[in-house]
C-alpha cells in the first residue's frame, strides 16, 4: 500500500448485475472488439499493400484506423477481464495509464481529421502546389504532431492528478476517465482549469480549423464545375461523417460525467457502452464503403447478398415490433402506468412500429425479387406513411415536453391541465397535423407529369421530385413550409420547454433535479436520434448524385435501422417504472 497516495486499488462500480450476465457481456464485447480489430486492420492492410493508395489522404485514413484500434485496446481488454473477474478493480497507476491512453487517442482523432482537412484543402484549392506542399516530410510531421500534442497534454494532466491525495476509491464508471477528479480529497481548480485548456487545444481548435477548411472548400467547389463538386463530395463527406461521430462520442463522455449523479446505474452503463461501441466500428464502415478506391479493392457487389440482407432486415424488423410492442403492452396492462407521460411513450413506440411497417415489408419483398419495382399510387402511399409518422414523432415529443413542463413547473395545476381530453387532443393533433401537410404535398405531386421512372433510393421519399419533367417551385416551397410547421416549430418548442425546466430545476433541490433528469433525459435522447435521422434523410437526397450506389444504400439503411430500435431501448432502460415492470416480466418468464 502506498502511504503517500493512501491507495492501492480503485473499484469500478459502474457494472450492472455483472455476476448474473457476465458471460453475455463478455461475449458481446469480445465480438465487438474482434470486429473492431478485423475491420480496421483490413483497410489498413489494403492501404499498405496497394501502391496506388500510398498517397497522403489514404495514409491519414490508415493512421486514423490504427488510432481506433489502439483507442479500443486501451479499454476493451481490461473491460473483458473485469467481466470474468469476481472483483472489478484496478491499481491507481494502471488507472492513470488507461486515462492517458483513452484521452490521448480520442484527442488524436480530432488532430488526424484536421490533417485530413488540410490535405483536402490543398488538394482541391491549391492543386498545382499539392505535390510540393504534401511531401512525405509534411505528412510525417502532421502524423507525429497528431499523437504527440495530445500526449503532452495528457502527461501534464496525469502529473497534476498524481500529486493529489485520494479520499475515495470507487469510480462510478467501468473504466478510468475524468471521473477520477471526484476521487480527490479536495477538488482542484488547477486540474479543472487545465482540463479546459487541454479541451480547447486538442478538440476545439482542431474542430474550428476543420470547419474553416471545409467552408473554404465548399466556397471554391460551389464556383467550379459539377465534376469538381462531385470529387470534393466523395473525398470530404466521409471525413465530415467521422468528425460528427467523434464529436458525439466526446459530447457523450462529457455529459455522462456531468449528469451521472442524476442517472441510474443502468443508464450510465448503457450510455458508456454506446460511446465505446459505435465509433471504432463506424470509421472502417465509412472509409471502406464511401472511399471509392478502397471500396474498389473490397469488390463490393450488393446483388450477391440478397439473402443476407433479407435475413438481417427481417431480424431487425421482428426486433422492432417485439421490443416496441412489449413496452406498449406493459403500459396497457399496468394501471399505475396509465398516466399522460406513459401514454405518450406508448404512442411514440406505436408510431415507430407504423413508421417501420411503411418501409420494411416492401423492402423485404424487394430483396427476394428479381425486379425492384412499385406502382406510382403505392409509392405515393409509402411516401405519405413515411413522412407522416416521421413528423408525428416530433409532435409527440413536443406533447411529452409540454407534459414534463406542466408536471415540473406547474405541479399543482397538473391534474387540471393534463386531463384525458387534453391528452386525446394532443395525440390526435400529433398524427393529424403532419398527415394534412403530406396529403397536400401528394396532391401537388399527382398533377405533375413524370419523365423519369427510376428512383435512386430503396423506398419512396422526396427523391421522386426529380422524376417530374419540370421541377416545381410550388412543390419545393410547400415542402419547406411543411418542414417548418412539422419539424422546426416542434423542435423549437421542445428546446424552449426544456430550457424552462432546466432554469426552474437548477434553482430547486437536488431531488427535484434528479427526478427531472430521470424523466426528461430519455425524451431528449430520442429527440437527438430522430433529428439525426431527419438530417440523414435530407443529406442523402441533397448529395445523392455525388454518392455511389453502395454508399446511398448503406446510408439509407443506417437511417432506417437505428431509430426504431433506439426508442424501446431508451424507454425500457431509462424510465424507472417501465424498467421495473420489464424486469418482473422477464423474471416471471424465467421462473415459468
Amino acid at each position: 500500500m502506498d502511504d503517500e497516495l493512501n491507495v492501492t486499488y480503485l473499484t469500478f462500480a459502474g457494472h450492472v448485475q455483472i455476476h448474473k450476465y457476465r458471460f453475455l457481456y463478455f461475449t458481446i464485447m469480445f465480438t465487438v472488439y474482434i470486429l473492431i480489430i478485423c475491420s480496421n486492420s483490413t483497410i489498413v492492410c489494403l492501404i499498405s499493400i496497394h501502391k496506388n493508395l500510398h498517397e497522403p489522404m489514404y495514409i491519414f485514413i490508415a493512421a486514423l484506423l490504427v488510432n481506433s484500434v489502439v483507442f479500443s485496446t486501451a479499454i476493451y481488454p481490461k473491460l473483458l477481464i473485469d467481466f470474468l473477474s469476481e472483483k472489478q478493480i484496478i491499481s491507481y497507476p494502471a488507472c492513470l495509464g488507461q486515462f492517458f491512453m483513452y484521452y490521448t487517442f480520442a484527442a488524436s482523432e480530432f488532430l488526424l481529421l484536421s490533417a485530413m482537412a488540410y490535405d483536402r484543402y490543398v488538394s482541391i484549392c491549391k492543386p498545382l502546389q499539392y505535390p510540393a506542399i504534401m511531401t512525405k516530410t509534411t505528412v510525417s510531421i502532421l502524423l507525429l504532431l497528431a499523437w504527440l500534442w495530445p500526449a503532452c497534454h495528457g502527461v501534464v494532466s496525469i502529473s497534476l492528478k498524481f500529486t493529489k491525495k485520494l479520499c475515495h476509491f470507487t469510480l462510478k464508471g467501468i473504466f478510468c476517465n475524468n471521473a477520477l477528479n471526484e476521487l480527490a480529497c479536495v477538488s482542484s481548480t488547477v486540474v479543472t482549469a487545465y482540463g479546459v485548456i487541454a479541451l480547447i487545444n486538442c478538440v476545439l481548435f482542431p474542430m474550428l480549423f476543420i470547419l474553416f477548411t471545409y467552408t473554404r472548400i465548399f466556397i471554391i467547389t460551389y464556383q467550379s464545375s459539377r465534376d469538381v463538386r462531385k470529387k470534393a463530395a466523395q473525398t470530404c463527406l466521409p471525413h465530415l461523417l467521422v468528425l460528427i461521430s467523434i464529436s458525439l462520442l466526446s459530447t457523450y463522455d462529457i455529459v455522462i460525467i456531468r449528469v451521472e449523479s442524476y442517472l441510474t446505474k443502468t443508464t450510465r452503463l448503457i450510455m458508456t457502452l454506446q460511446a465505446l461501441l459505435y465509433h471504432p466500428l463506424f470509421n472502417p464502415i465509412i472509409y471502406g464503403l464511401k472511399m471509392k478506391e478502397i471500396s474498389k479493392h473490397r469488390h463490393v457487389q450488393m446483388h450477391k447478398y440478397r439473402f443476407l440482407y433479407f435475413t438481417i432486415m427481417f431480424t431487425v424488423y421482428i426486433l422492432i415490433i417485439c421490443s416496441n410492442s412489449t413496452i406498449v403492452y406493459l403500459i396497457w396492462i399496468h394501471k399505475n402506468l396509465h398516466e399522460p407521460m406513459y401514454i405518450f411513450i406508448a404512442a411514440l413506440l406505436l408510431n415507430s412500429i407504423l413508421f417501420s411497417t411503411a418501409i420494411y415489408p416492401k423492402l423485404l419483398i424487394d430483396f427476394l425479387s428479381e425486379k425492384q419495382i412499385i406502382s406510382y399510387p403505392a409509392c405515393l402511399c409509402q411516401f405519405f406513411m413515411y413522412y407522416t409518422f416521421a413528423a408525428a414523432e416530433f409532435l409527440l415529443l413536443s406533447a411529452m415536453a409540454y407534459d414534463r413542463y406542466v408536471s415540473i413547473c406547474k405541479p399543482l395545476q397538473y391534474p387540471t391541465i393534463m386531463t384525458k381530453t387534453t391528452v386525446s387532443i394532443l395525440l390526435l393533433l400529433a398524427w393529424l397535423w403532419p398527415a394534412c401537410h403530406v396529403v397536400v404535398s401528394i396532391s401537388l405531386h399527382i398533377s405533375k407529369k413524370l419523365c423519369s421512372f427510376t428512383l435512386k433510393g430503396v423506398f419512396c421519399n422526396n427523391a421522386f421530385h426529380e422524376l417530374t419533367c419540370v421541377l416545381s417551385k410550388v412543390v419545393s416551397v410547400y415542402g419547406m413550409i411543411a418542414l417548418i410547421n412539422c419539424v422546426l416549430f416542434p423542435t423549437l418548442f421542445i428546446v424552449f420547454t426544456y430550457t424552462r425546466i432546466l432554469i426552474i430545476t437548477y434553482q430547486s433541490s437536488r431531488d427535484v433535479r434528479k427526478k427531472a433528469a430521470q424523466t426528461c433525459l430519455p425524451h431528449l435522447l430520442v429527440l437527438i436520434s430522430i433529428s439525426l435521422l431527419s438530417t440523414y434523410d435530407i443529406v442523402i437526397i441533397r448529395v445523392e448524385s455525388y454518392l455511389t450506389k453502395t454508399t446511398r444504400l448503406i446510408m439509407t439503411l443506417q437511417a432506417l435501422l437505428y431509430h426504431p430500435l433506439f426508442n424501446p431501448i431508451i424507454y425500457g432502460l431509462k424510465m424507472k417504472e417501465i424498467s421495473k415492470h420489464l424486469k418482473r416480466l422477464f423474471c416471471q418468464a424465467k421462473l415459468i
